[in-house]
């Protein structure tokens, strides 16, 4: 394929990325790895961008947005100090199908969050990063002869530490010629000293209290993982 024949295709792929939002309603994007039934799609956002403005001489204004779609995710697994978060990722203008895995384990003595990222059974990806929101993981998806780049990114965020505990959020982002397109959330995970939960992002958990006083009382269930916590006296 040459330079001038790369553009061209490039050009009018990057533009189905303009997408109306009956169109990405029968999309397939992503997909739980085990029952292979799509995620559900939970919202579409526009963003501007000038990724189109060289390729498209048109003057419809929504070529000059691009719709970056969310996803809502089953969860991940979690046991002691380690969590998976798998996913697969279909993008059929693409002819692309992907299966893969994030798992993180934590450790409170280092105050790192170790990561290893496997795609179709292959581990592509380890680190140790710090626990202190740390930037982005992106790791390019080679496509076989098709000139576009498409990178797949962890990102963490919201990560603090509550007691003796760590808490973070993941989504897993999709992005195509640098811009974010797709975007996975997970469920935020707390693991520490009070066991493992998943809690939903922007939820307020209740936690043990450090002190042996206020450990009498009813019980409180987590609505997630219903790992019953005590209520502190009044």
């Amino acid at each position: 394929m040459g330079v001038s024949e790369a553009r061209i295709w490039q050009g009018r792929h990057i533009n189905s990325l303009y997408v109306s939002e009956s169109n990405v309603e029968s999309m397939m994007v992503y997909y739980d790895p085990k029952t292979h039934i799509p995620f559900r799609m939970t919202s579409i956002e526009n963003s501007l961008t000038n990724a189109s403005s060289a390729n498209d001489q048109s003057s419809t204004k929504s070529r000059g947005v691009l719709r970056r779609i969310g996803f809502r995710s089953n969860g991940c697994s979690c046991q002691e100090l380690t969590c998976g978060c798998c996913l697969g990722l279909k993008l059929d203008q693409f002819n692309f199908n992907r299966e893969g895995c994030m798992n993180f384990t934590y450790d409170p003595y280092e105050f790192a969050i170790n990561m290893n990222m496997v795609m179709d059974g292959n581990s592509v990806y380890t680190n140790s990063v710090s626990a202190k929101n740390p930037s982005p993981v992106c790791l390019p998806m080679a496509l076989p002869y098709i000139p576009i780049s498409i990178e797949a990114c962890a990102r963490l965020f919201d990560i603090y530490t509550p007691g003796q505990n760590l808490h973070m959020c993941f989504d897993f982002e999709t992005r195509i010629q640098r811009e974010t397109v797709l975007v996975l959330h997970f469920d935020c995970m707390r693991m520490g000293n009070d066991g493992v939960a998943l809690v939903k992002p922007g939820d307020m958990e209740i936690l043990p209290s450090s002190t042996t006083e206020n450990q009498i009382g009813s019980d409180i269930y987590d609505q997630v993982t219903e790992i019953k916590y005590s209520k502190p006296k009044p």
